[in-house]
């Protein structure tokens, strides 16, 4: 059972929430699938719990942006700084679907804030990478061109 407050998954049994002490409500009980991981005398429960009531609060990732920011970062200049910001959106931004698939919003909630930080880096690396180039590239030709200049005096 999932808790309203702190959205931790708790035993179906509990009264309780283990996390945050917060009573928890028949109501909130939705159907669940259990399957049980037997490794070494260890059981893993994994429950797939689906609360209704607060499904606009689960965060999910597009990676998208991230892939994007990558590939531009990879054609264009070899963009270091880029390349490692949006591989680090990636492996953040997979965290997510894991941490909704064990209940844990809070977790997923914050993993998303992580990845989409490390996205905006991405995207400021490009735009100052591509801003030193055009810099370069301004004072590589006016100094071509003075040099013309002063030849042709």
């Amino acid at each position: 059972m999932i808790c309203n407050k702190c959205y931790y998954n708790n035993d179906e049994n509990s009264m309780f929430c283990v996390k945050c002490g917060e009573k928890l409500e028949e109501k909130n009980k939705v159907q669940t699938q259990n399957s049980q991981v037997q490794k070494n005398t260890d059981s893993v429960n994994y429950n797939n719990n689906v609360n209704v009531n607060n499904m606009e609060n689960v965060p999910t990732y597009n990676m998208a942006n991230a892939i994007v920011a990558l590939v531009v970062s990879l054609c264009c200049c070899s963009n270091i700084i880029g390349i490692v910001f949006a591989i680090l959106s990636i492996v953040e931004g997979s965290k997510v679907s894991q941490f909704v698939r064990f209940g844990d919003i809070a977790s997923a909630k914050a993993s998303l804030d992580q990845a989409k930080k490390w996205v905006k880096y991405a995207w400021i690396s490009f735009a100052i990478w591509i801003g030193a180039i055009i810099i370069f590239y301004i004072v590589y030709f006016v100094f071509i061109f003075g040099m013309f200049a002063i030849t042709e005096m």
